[in-house]
């Protein structure tokens, strides 16, 4: 077990170098776990960690890296979002931050489902989410590079065969680009 002293305030090295950005991102995260792991929240640790960070730069790309955490649609999203405006610095961050939480807020659980307009299908047609009005709609996003996304095909369609005709609707999107 070593213990390795570094500078963890070298704006110049977090510009330029992602290892250094990374093992700073994942120093200051493992002390956010860390202080949760004694029954503090997630961003009671967060705070704690980024407390202790002087350089503005490196902080605000450390909450950068937390947004990834705090700005999922979930039950957290309003105080994820609030730490992060409270404890930013750079606007554009600021901005950014405020898009993906707009965005979040649009499919917490209990919202309505975004809508979607004439999809291209796998018959040349077009069809809608309004199409389905009155079933149960999964939606599966997939891609023929997505190793995880094909191994899921075979449950979709024993899912399918199941539940098929209880009214389940199985919507597989492809976000492959379309001259692929």
């Amino acid at each position: 077990n070593y213990q390795i002293e570094y500078n963890k305030e070298d704006e110049d090295a977090y510009k330029r170098s992602s290892s250094y950005q990374i093992l700073l991102n994942n120093y200051y995260f493992k002390i956010a776990r860390d202080y949760k792991d004694e029954g503090k929240t997630l961003i009671e640790g967060m705070q704690f960690s980024i407390d202790s960070i002087k350089n503005s730069f490196i902080k605000d790309n450390i909450l950068k890296f937390y947004s990834r955490y705090l700005l999922e649609p979930t039950e957290d999203l309003e105080s994820g979002y609030t730490f992060l405006e409270k404890n930013t610095s750079n606007e554009d961050f600021k901005a950014n931050f405020k898009k993906v939480y707009d965005l979040q807020k649009t499919i917490l659980v209990g919202m309505p489902s975004p809508t979607f307009k004439d999809y291209e299908n796998y018959a040349g047609g077009t069809s809608s989410l309004s199409d389905y009005h009155g079933s149960y709609v999964y939606i599966d996003v997939w891609a023929t590079w997505c190793g995880p996304c094909l191994r899921e095909i075979p449950s979709l369609k024993e899912m399918d065969s199941k539940y098929g005709e209880k009214n389940l609707k199985i919507l597989s999107i492809s976000i492959d680009n379309k001259e692929d």
